[in-house]
């Protein structure tokens, strides 16, 4: 999401949640990522490298326990995220469209203009007024990468 590469983030879980959302990098580096990333030019080419990277090429480009980017979750789709998938080239690479499947819906993206360290937790969490500032004082200017198709009906 913070490349600006996807726009939906893809849950077992709903959210009635609407507003920004920081959107945090795990710590630890993940065997199961490792191998994915490893296999598939998809994601190294979108990482923007010319070759295949070694594993200290994929460690050094990709972010770990910090926050990586705030964008505005809009509207959260259920149903309505196959048919929303099949309107947004290149979603289905970043995502698990699998029926009873949820979709979080961003339009704006914010990266930090430097790192943000910050420990980690399950799920959706409330940030206190301190890390809201923190993160506020570092993020660049807004992005709009999404554009929703006109005819699409997101309820249903």
């Amino acid at each position: 999401m913070a490349l600006g590469k996807k726009t939906i983030e893809t849950r077992s879980w709903p959210t009635s949640y609407r507003g920004d959302l920081a959107i945090h990098a795990s710590l630890k580096w993940d065997k199961a990522l490792q191998e994915e990333l490893k296999c598939d030019p998809f994601y190294y080419q979108a990482l923007g490298f010319g070759k295949t990277p070694t594993l200290d090429d994929w460690k050094a480009a990709m972010q770990f326990g910090e926050i990586v980017a705030v964008v505005r979750l809009n509207e959260c789709l259920g149903s309505a995220l196959s048919r929303y998938r099949a309107a947004v080239r290149g979603e289905e690479m970043f995502g698990d469209y699998a029926p009873g499947r949820h979709g979080f819906l961003t339009d704006t993206l914010r990266v930090p203009t430097r790192s943000i360290p910050m420990r980690g937790r399950q799920g959706m969490w409330i940030l206190n007024s301190s890390e809201r500032k923190a993160i506020e004082a570092l993020l660049g200017p807004a992005k709009y990468p999404l554009h929703v198709p006109d005819n699409l009906e997101l309820h249903a």
